[in-house]
């Protein structure tokens, strides 16, 4: 669950980059924060927490709540930023996919897209790249029902599978867990921390559906991996 508020921040406090996410590791902290800076020194403040550990939506809650993160970023901005509206709470009880391909008939007239398809973890940022992907399908040529939603399912399948790696991290994660999920969860892990710029990118560029997850397969990526100062 999540909340949201925007801020004014000082011009010496402006951020160097754009934006920073915060997030302890799972299952020890179930805690995440994220500010985002927009225009004008207007920065959006967000804390996230799972399994009950929810953010208040008052300003001096949200605030201790920034202080608990594992590290001090975010809350040394927003605890000296001005709040511009009133911080916004948004509950989201699970992530749902629903595969339609399965089906062995669909009603005529209706082709479902974005999120009556798949509702994703918000912290990740994927609905809407993924409903822009599946505008994609939806325009292009398919000819049938069935054929469109394989091609969804392929659109899909990617980003389901990045966001509910990282929720199945906490063992209170309800759901199926793959039988690849603690080789893909050590690999990913290894990536993430193992402090290499270019990796890093890759990485991220992974995370936000703009390559694909071969790319962290290719040798580079892999050896640089897994260099001993990265250990």
């Amino acid at each position: 669950d999540y909340a949201t508020g925007r801020f004014r921040v000082p011009a010496h406090l402006h951020p160097r980059h754009p934006m920073l996410y915060i997030v302890g590791p799972p299952p020890i902290s179930t805690r995440v924060g994220v500010r985002v800076l927009i225009e004008d020194g207007v920065v959006i403040g967000g804390m996230g927490g799972y399994h009950g550990d929810y953010p208040p939506g008052d300003l001096p809650g949200f605030l201790e709540f920034a202080r608990s993160l594992r590290q001090p970023d975010v809350f040394e901005v927003l605890s000296q930023a001005e709040l511009l509206s009133p911080i916004a709470l948004y509950r989201i009880g699970n992530s749902r996919r629903r595969v339609f391909s399965k089906m062995s008939h669909f009603p005529a007239g209706i082709l479902p897209i974005g999120d009556s398809i798949c509702h994703f973890d918000p912290a990740f940022g994927q609905g809407m790249t993924v409903a822009a992907l599946e505008a994609e399908v939806l325009n292009a040529g398919w000819t049938s029902a069935r054929d469109y939603f394989r091609r969804i399912d392929a659109v899909v399948d990617v980003a389901w599978d990045l966001s509910s790696g990282e929720n199945f991290k906490y063992p209170r994660t309800s759901g199926r867990r793959p039988f690849s999920h603690p080789l893909t969860r050590r690999f990913k892990d290894r990536v993430a921390r193992c402090g290499d710029r270019e990796v890093l990118q890759d990485f991220f560029r992974v995370l936000s559906l703009s390559a694909p997850p071969s790319t962290l397969l290719r040798p580079r990526v892999l050896a640089r991996a897994r260099a001993p100062w990265a250990q």
